[in-house]
């Protein structure tokens, strides 16, 4: 029968503890080199973040649009961003959305089911560009 031996620098400590130390060690180990085990804290995150662009010109369009997420039930209008571009909104709300641009002077944008997945602690912020195209000029 072969004999368990302790490591040499914990002489002292009976076998089962020393297992369960070494364990836990490895655990603390991988759980640090990862991002797994550190995600979770007690901020708020974004489900969605929606860029609005002009289709043409790739240029920021934001500025005056609308952007809304609809899903059954729930329904939002998503915060701006002074840079005329980034919208967000959904925090910490999974699911599937229909998200909507409305603008003056472009036509309506419409995206179906797009999914924002829940992770270990907070959602998945799901990035969407939005291209937004001009209405024809109208001839007086």
């Amino acid at each position: 029968m072969l004999e368990s031996q302790h490591p040499p620098s914990c002489p002292n400590l009976p076998l089962g503890l020393w297992q369960r130390l070494a364990l836990i060690c490895a655990v603390l180990v991988l759980c640090l080199g990862t991002t797994g085990c550190g995600d979770c804290t007690t901020e708020a995150r974004w489900g969605l973040k929606v860029l609005v662009r002009d289709y043409l010109t790739g240029a920021a369009a934001g500025a005056g649009a609308t952007v809304m997420a609809v899903m059954p039930g729930y329904s939002e209008t998503l915060q701006s961003f002074p840079d005329s571009e980034t919208f967000v909104g959904a925090t910490e709300r999974p699911g599937r959305f229909t998200l909507t641009v409305s603008k003056p002077g472009y036509q309506l944008w419409t995206r179906e089911s797009v999914h924002v997945e829940a992770g270990a602690c907070h959602v998945e912020t799901e990035t969407v560009l939005a291209e937004i195209h001009r209405l024809p000029a109208t001839s007086p």
